[in-house]
Parts: structure tokens; C-alpha cells; sequence
């Protein structure tokens, strides 16, 4: 679930299975929670990397769902 914002704060869903409902003994679990991390990480440096700033919300919306949907 996603969280709500007050005012009108740019918003894109970047959707990923939840890592605490993996089913299995604790190694499967922990695997469930390392792809998460392994699939945010890059997402993640790019996006500390945009330019925000210096973007009009058009394009930030692009670039972020950009980075989502190119790193899958």
C-alpha cells in the first residue's frame, strides 16, 4: 500500500512483491528479501543521480518511470 502525501507531490509506482509474505524456511525468506535489494539498488543510484532540481515534473515522471521499467 502506498503511503499518502499531503499537497500535490509528484508520484510514480515503482510495484514489488512484498518480501516479508515469501513463504519457506528463513533461507528462502532472506532470498525473497535480497532480490528485492538487488532489483531497488540500481533504481535507487539512478535516481539519487537525476538532475530533480532542474526538471520540470513532466520529465521527472518520465525518467522515473523510466529507471522503473528499464531495470526490470
Amino acid at each position: 500500500m502506498c503511503p499518502i502525501w499531503p499537497g500535490h507531490p509528484l508520484q510514480v509506482h515503482w510495484g514489488f512483491k512484498d518480501p516479508s509474505a515469501a513463504e519457506g524456511d528463513k533461507i528462502a525468506k532472506r532470498k525473497a528479501f535480497d532480490e528485492l535489494i538487488n532489483n531497488l539498488k540500481p533504481k535507487i543510484e539512478k535516481l539519487i543521480r537525476l538532475p530533480v532540481a532542474t526538471m520540470d515534473t513532466i520529465n521527472l515522471k518520465f525518467k522515473l518511470r523510466e529507471i522503473y521499467n528499464n531495470d526490470k
